[in-house]
Order: structure tokens, then C-alpha cells, then sequence
């Protein structure tokens, strides 16, 4: 599954540029449940399944993984 990043310009309010974010598995259920930046470049995005809370808890595992990215070129 590929998800798109879209960065702002904060003076205009205008798109600037779009980048395509890979997610590692493209299961039923699996999100970004977090993009924080670091910096002006680089994001720290948290991918998770639904699993572990709720129903179908027993039927697989939870996955959660912590990525670093960086947007530059």
C-alpha cells in the first residue's frame, strides 16, 4: 500500500511537493497511526495492524514497527 505525503508551503498555503511513502505490508488493517517530524526532511512513521485490542485479537498477532524517513531529493 502507498500513502502520499503532501508538504505545504506555511506562506502561501499552497502544495509544494508530493512524495510517495512504501508501507512495509499492505494487510487488511494496517495504518500509519503516526507521522511526527523531526525535522524540516526526516518524519518518524509508526506502522500498526488493528490487532491485538478488540475482536479478532486471538487470530493474529499485533505488529507494530517504527520507521525513519527522509524526504530529501
Amino acid at each position: 500500500m502507498c500513502n502520499r505525503i503532501v508538504k505545504f508551503s506555511t506562506e502561501s498555503g499552497t502544495a509544494v511537493a508530493q512524495y510517495a511513502y512504501q508501507m512495509e505490508g499492505s494487510s487488511q488493517g494496517r495504518v500509519i497511526s503516526t507521522l511526527m517530524a523531526i525535522n524540516d526532511h526526516e518524519f518518524l512513521v509508526r506502522e500498526r495492524n488493528n490487532r491485538g485490542v478488540g475482536v479478532g485479537a486471538e487470530f493474529s498477532p499485533p505488529n507494530k514497527k517504527l520507521f525513519r524517513i527522509d524526504i530529501t531529493g
